[in-house]
């Protein structure tokens, strides 16, 4: 299932998001998700490593 979610960019990272998605031929939500499940997934790992 997926979920509609709104954010709000500063205009730089705007700026920056945009330049990706046309040097990548790709979508603002592609990165985007891409983004989220990096960083959870270095969150995920931190915490295993303080729980060891």
């Amino acid at each position: 299932m997926t979920e509609t979610i709104t954010i709000r960019l500063p205009e730089k990272l705007q700026q920056e998001l945009e330049t990706v998605v046309k040097r990548e031929k790709t979508s603002k939500s592609e990165i985007i998700r891409d983004a989220v499940s990096r960083y959870l997934a270095v969150k995920r790992f931190s915490l295993k490593q303080k729980v060891c």
